[in-house]
């Protein structure tokens, strides 16, 4: 039922310790096997000397309000445009690499990338050539680090590397250069 197996057993302990749950939130797997996420309450229902009778509560479907409060918390942290991190995920995801970086005895860089001459691009071919070139450079500079790597959008035209995992300086020069070579392709 539970898609985390470890929930049941937490909902049992709540209800043993506490004699009821409230807002018990879990994502269960239906007999379709589709998931839904669902908020559960309950109390126990003793008789008259202590005895536990039965459990008694109601199950809700939440998954329209999880999937909502999902996409509220992406598009605060994330550039509508370019769907990287914006500078609000920013810091968690440097924290993060350092972090990993102090676990693993290695060194985080960290690249700023401005373009150069962005404004003339918009003024001179549209915002509409400028968005499409920024999409671009936001998926060049992607493909071009690792999947422990993270790529912000700063601003306007700035992007932020974050290069986990380093331990020596030709390392981290060598994917920079393939960052680079990446957005100046043509």
């Amino acid at each position: 039922l539970y898609v985390d197996p470890t929930r049941r057993e937490e909902f049992k302990t709540l209800i043993r310790r506490d004699g009821k749950v409230a807002d018990f939130e879990s994502e269960i797997i239906c007999c379709d096997g589709s998931k839904i996420w669902i908020s559960e309450h309950a109390h126990v229902v003793r008789n008259a000397d202590g005895t536990v009778l039965y459990y008694e509560g109601t199950v809700e479907d939440i998954t329209e309000r999880r999937r909502y409060h999902l996409t509220l918390h992406h598009q605060a942290t994330h550039d509508p445009l370019t769907g990287l991190p914006n500078r609000n995920l920013l810091g968690d995801r440097l924290e993060q690499a350092i972090q990993g970086a102090r676990r693993g005895h290695s060194k985080v860089a960290l690249a700023f990338v401005d373009l150069d001459n962005f404004k003339v691009i918009n003024d001179s071919l549209g915002h509409a050539s400028g968005d499409q070139l920024l999409i671009e450079v936001a998926t060049r500079l992607r493909s071009a680090l690792r999947g422990v790597d993270t790529v912000a959008r700063y601003g306007g035209d700035e992007f932020v590397l974050i290069i986990g995992e380093q331990n020596d300086a030709r390392q981290t020069e060598q994917l920079l250069t393939r960052a680079m070579a990446s957005i100046q392709a043509p």
